[in-house]
């Protein structure tokens, strides 16, 4: 073996089997540690090379998104690591087909051995045969372990929720984890009289954005201020804050779980749940706010939603943001303005002020020239660019072919290949971004009929905004970003 030879030893160890007491010991990071080093310690041949160790502590192993890994296997593509060792496969990996595929698939094609200790399994020996059924049905068993495990977990916090149990990292703004009881709230004495301060606020007829106001202008801590224990930290109230404590149940001792959940099996992201699923259990703990109070609040914050909807007369809602700060700009009656400048004195939000009719102008004129560029537009020119770059796509593929025959002929050493095959992807990814570019202008061009009204009309409506702008960022009169639906290839200054 040459002298520049390295050794990954990978270690692995879940939040779960930590939490299972009897797997602790024997699969603790130092455990796993002591068993590879040991065996590389007995074997002449790994004498004096080098080792680099890649530890996930608290990573589940149903996939590869794992840090440490990700990184091996960068440092396996850029030929640094010649030999993974394991102290078995479910350390590697729970997920049978993904383990599959990198020992028969990538890591042979890399030239990279693999070792786990206590399945007796070297690939040096086996050359990437896998056909051995030890192998196979532990793998499979790993698998079924990981998911029957996270089953099993999910299962018992159900029915730690449905007996009252708040299940949760952190306790509700307001309140604290008793330390004598698990799963259980108390009152905190500090944030709860914010919460009751509130609550008194909207019931006075204060706007959710009227509340984060008055408490940013007293110095009135957040939630993370309170978590990170910060000192005049800038973290302000907003008006999304407050809503969401105006609206949670916590605090007249209701607890409510399963209002989101994720897929057990593949971990997919959150999704909401049908309200039937949710598991609601009263009277956990002691309120906050007694039941009327919370219930007619309910009633004034549906009530003023209705509203707003029903009179709602800015027709950049939700699209106009403030450039310095990222806040939504305020409607006043005649100008919008940084709503943010009434919470800190920010030199730029301060003076960042746009007359209603300006803007209106200024968005007006650049969605009609929109319009008239798509009018003009040569659908043809798009077709035939469309046909040239799936050409292109089809020629880099037979490339990528020709140039996999010259590796394996021998004709072409392994970091050529690499570095070639590299740059046939990137330009790939490229033309391919090309595409989806063209076909998606030439789908929202298809469903714009009668745009050629939108250049004669000298007025701006909902309509033309809705259609033609995402987001607009305003810094002052004479410097106004504008993200506009379509791809386009000119200024609107």
């Amino acid at each position: 073996m040459a002298s520049n030879y390295s050794i990954a030893i990978y270690l692995r160890i879940s939040n779960e089997d930590k939490n299972k007491c009897e797997k602790a010991e024997s699969n603790s990071i130092e455990s796993q540690r002591h068993i590879i080093q040991n065996f590389i310690t007995k074997k002449d041949e790994f004498k004096n090379f080098k080792v680099v160790e890649y530890v996930d502590d608290g990573f589940s192993g149903t996939d590869f998104k794992r840090p440490s890994i990700q990184t091996l296997f960068e440092d396996i593509k850029e030929n640094k690591i010649n030999c993974i060792i394991v102290k078995d496969l479910s350390r590697f990996g729970r997920n049978y087909i993904e383990v599959v595929n990198y020992l028969e698939n990538i890591l042979p094609f890399f030239n990279v051995r693999f070792i786990s200790i206590n399945d007796n399994f070297d690939s040096k020996n086996s050359k990437y045969n896998l056909n051995d059924i030890d192998i196979n049905f532990k793998s499979i068993i790993y698998d079924y372990y990981s998911k029957d495990l996270s089953s099993k977990i999910m299962s018992s916090k159900i029915n730690k929720a449905k007996q009252g149990n708040y299940l949760a990292y952190t306790a509700p703004f307001g309140y604290k984890k008793s330390k004598e009881q698990k799963g259980k709230l108390e009152i905190d004495e500090e944030t709860s009289l914010i919460v009751k301060n509130i609550f008194n606020l909207f019931l006075d007829g204060n706007s959710c954005l009227e509340i984060a106001k008055k408490l940013n202008e007293n110095n009135v801590k957040t939630r993370l201020d309170f978590i990170n224990k910060t000192v005049n930290a800038k973290n302000l109230w907003k008006r999304e804050h407050i809503r969401e404590i105006l609206s949670n149940k916590v605090y007249i001792g209701t607890i409510e779980y399963l209002r989101t959940s994720r897929n057990i099996k593949t971990r997919h992201k959150q999704v909401t749940n049908s309200k039937n699923d949710w598991i609601i259990v009263e009277d956990c703990h002691t309120g906050i706010i007694n039941k009327q109070d919370f219930y007619k609040v309910q009633d004034m914050l549906t009530t003023r939603k209705t509203t707003k909807i029903r009179e709602r007369k800015n027709i950049f809602a939700y699209k106009l943001y403030c450039g310095y700060c990222g806040y939504s700009l305020y409607n006043s009656s005649k100008t919008y303005f940084c709503r943010t400048r009434n919470y800190e004195y920010n030199d730029n939000c301060k003076h960042n002020v746009i007359e209603k009719e300006v803007l209106e102008n200024v968005v007006l004129k650049g969605i009609q020239k929109i319009a008239f560029d798509i009018l003009n537009k040569n659908n043809n020119n798009t077709k035939n660019e469309l046909k040239i770059l799936e050409k292109e796509l089809i020629q880099l593929e037979d490339e990528k072919d020709e140039l996999y025959m010259l590796y394996l002929n021998e004709n072409m050493d392994k970091e050529q290949y690499l570095s070639s095959r590299k740059d046939i992807e990137t330009r790939k990814e490229n033309i391919t971004k090309k595409i989806e570019s063209l076909k998606n202008e030439t789908r929202r061009y298809i469903k714009l009929d009668g745009i050629e009204k939108v250049i004669y009309e000298d007025k701006l409506t909902y309509e033309m905004v809705d259609l033609f702008v995402k987001k607009i960022y305003i810094y002052n009169k004479s410097k106004i970003k504008i993200e506009w639906n379509f791809q386009l290839d000119f200024s609107l200054f």
